[in-house]
């Protein structure tokens, strides 16, 4: 991995790295596309742990 400061430098070698990665491939042609869209709930999920009752004048 790359420590230098350099962000420019990193950023164009993780281009790179990505441009080969999706050249291996091959054609996109040759692939079926899927796209798949969510919806936004109504009403928050519920939190797995339950909320906490926290009384001040007790710890006084």
């Amino acid at each position: 991995m790359d420590r230098s400061n350099d962000h420019v430098a990193r950023v164009r070698a993780a281009r790179d790295v990505a441009q080969r990665e999706m050249e291996s491939f091959g054609d996109v042609s040759e692939y079926d596309i899927t796209m798949i869209r969510g919806q936004l709930r109504e009403e928050p999920a519920p939190g797995s742990q339950p909320a906490l009752d926290f009384n001040p004048q007790e710890h006084d």
